[in-house]
C-alpha cells in the first residue's frame, strides 16, 4: 500500500504548479511521511510534522502543527491532507501564515463537504458542509484561494491557497 501511495503523492506533487520553484515544504499531519518522502524525490527539501510519527521516523518529526516550532518565514509551501483532523482552524492557519515565506503558498488536499456526499469519521474534528464553505472559513482566517482541482479521487479536491498580506 505505501508503493501505491508514494505513486499516487509523486504524480500529484509532479503535476502541482504552485510546487514549481518552491524548495522547502512542510507536511502537516505526515504520519508515516509518504507524503514527504515523494517530495524529497521530487528534489524538494521537506519535512513533516505529526503527534504520531512513529519511532525512528526520518521523514517526520514530534510536533503540533497547532504550535509549530519552526521560525516565521521558513517555507515556500505547507502542504497538508489533514485539515479534517485540526481542532482549531484560525489557530492552525495563523501558523501556516507565519511559517511561510512572502510568497508561500498552502497546498491542501481536501475531502468532499457532507452535503457533497461525504459522511466524518469517527476521527475528524473539523467537517465542512462543502469545500466552498472551507474555502470560505480559511479565507476569514488569512488565506486567499488561487486554484482548486479534483484530485484522481472523487472525492479529492486539491486547494492552492496563499497568504493575503497581514
Amino acid at each position: 500500500m505505501e508503493g501505491e501511495d508514494l505513486d499516487g503523492f509523486r504524480a500529484s506533487f509532479a503535476s502541482c504548479a504552485a510546487l514549481k520553484g518552491r524548495r522547502t515544504v512542510l507536511c502537516l499531519g505526515a504520519r508515516i511521511g509518504t507524503e514527504v518522502r515523494a517530495l524529497i524525490e521530487l528534489g524538494h527539501l521537506a519535512v513533516g510534522v505529526d503527534l504520531n510519527p512513529g519511532e525512528a521516523n526520518p521523514y517526520v518529526l514530534y510536533g503540533d502543527f497547532h504550535h509549530l516550532v519552526f521560525p516565521d518565514r521558513s517555507f515556500a509551501a505547507v502542504y497538508t491532507n489533514t485539515l479534517d483532523h485540526v481542532f482549531d482552524l484560525t489557530t492552525l492557519v495563523a501558523e501556516i501564515r507565519r511559517v511561510l515565506e512572502a510568497g508561500g503558498v498552502l497546498i491542501a488536499d481536501v475531502v468532499l463537504g457532507f452535503d457533497e456526499g461525504h459522511l466524518p469519521g469517527e476521527f475528524e474534528a473539523t467537517f465542512w458542509s462543502s469545500i466552498d464553505e472551507l474555502v470560505g472559513a480559511l479565507s476569514k482566517a488569512g488565506l486567499q484561494l488561487i486554484s482548486r482541482r479534483t484530485l484522481d479521487h472523487p472525492l479529492m479536491h486539491q486547494l492552492v491557497m496563499n497568504a493575503e498580506p497581514a
